[in-house]
């Protein structure tokens, strides 16, 4: 063996360990960031963390003159991610080789991740399709994709065909509803992906249509997702999804489609948080724009006369949102403007 080659293979041992060594700082500091006697003991007792593993991997990186810690990722990543996904079926939310498997995408650029991509697919799709197993487990791979759709050095690895990729068999399958507290809080995490996705328009139009028209896809998972029964956060997150896909695809969606949709968002004006009514209210604005003045005005009608009823609501704030959805109406269709003054005193 070349001393090159020696260095090579030393390395990728070395970067497999700090690998290690960074997803257990970093699971340790978020359990202490929950304490803060914890958090106080690690910095008196000067525990190493995972800023401190960063450290060592530049210089790893820089030894073997590579750019920094995605130049590591990009040497060895394709070679270590088998090796940490051999083990997958049986993760749990402490696994080594998941605390591991983390930071390895964690520090690849947006190139190399989204090489990965198709492969970190075929390994998270199983376990976030499984509703039984270790719901810890799940939120934390939603959580490390929703981070990584955010993060600036590798939103760009989402876009393209791994958006739909991504979005079918990584965040549709834990939308599903499946009763339980657990299986809400994933539903959520789930649902907040999505939203990332979609409005950092990582996932092209074509993708959103794909999803929308397919049957048992995005449109019924959004609208069981309306009328989540554990988190309004979930029916709150789940009205702005709908407002984003709206005002990207609205216009190119089919009548069945928008057909399936406003009812959905109607119901929510009548939601227990006004925070979700709100919400609902910019969505149905969105709806009204996209669909335009030759949209059906019969359904026109039955949209505005669910909304007539919360234009006086008792509280000011949802009074005033819906009003926008009249307005909106009022600006697409005519016909439909004149029955809603004759309907409504604030006209």
């Amino acid at each position: 063996m070349t001393a090159a080659a020696a260095a090579a293979a030393a390395g990728q041992q070395l970067y497999l360990v700090l690998l290690q060594l960074h997803g257990t700082f970093a699971a340790r500091q978020i359990t202490a960031a929950s304490s803060q006697q914890q958090q106080q003991q690690q910095q008196q007792e000067n525990i190493p963390s995972s800023s401190t593993v960063q450290h060592i991997m530049q210089s790893l990186a820089d030894k073997l003159q590579l750019a920094g810690y995605s130049g590591l990722a990009e040497s060895y990543a394709q070679l270590l991610l088998p090796l940490l996904t051999a083990d997958s079926a049986s993760w749990t939310a402490s696994s080594s080789n998941l605390l591991a498997f983390m930071p390895l995408l964690q520090t690849a650029d947006a190139e190399c991740l989204g090489r990965l991509l198709p492969e970190v697919v075929k390994v998270l799709n199983p376990i976030l399709s499984d509703h039984d197993r270790d719901a810890a487990l799940r939120l934390n791979l939603l959580k490390l994709l929703d981070s990584l759709m955010e993060g600036t050095q590798t939103a760009a690895a989402f876009s393209g065909d791994n958006a739909g990729l991504v979005m079918a068999k990584v965040i549709m399958p834990p939308l599903v509803w499946r009763a339980g507290k657990a299986a809400a809080a994933v539903r959520f995490q789930a649902i907040t992906a999505l939203c990332t996705l979609i409005s950092s328009n990582l996932a092209p139009p074509e993708v959103l249509l794909a999803a929308a028209a397919s049957e048992g896809g995005l449109l019924p998972l959004l609208a069981q997702c309306l009328d989540e029964d554990w988190y309004s956060d979930v029916r709150h997150t789940a009205c702005y999804v709908m407002q984003l896909l709206l005002e990207q695809v609205g216009s190119q969606l089919n009548d069945e489609a928008r057909r399936a949709i406003y009812p959905e968002l109607l119901k929510r004006l009548d939601d227990s948080s006004n925070k979700v009514r709100i919400a609902a209210c910019a969505a149905l604005v969105a709806f009204i724009q996209s669909a335009g003045s030759s949209y059906c005005s019969t359904n026109s009608g039955y949209l505005a006369a669910g909304v007539i009823l919360h234009m006086d609501d008792g509280e000011q704030d949802v009074a005033e949102a819906a009003c926008k959805v009249g307005f909106a109406v009022c600006g697409f269709a005519a016909n439909v403007a004149v029955n809603m003054s004759a309907s409504s005193r604030l006209f």
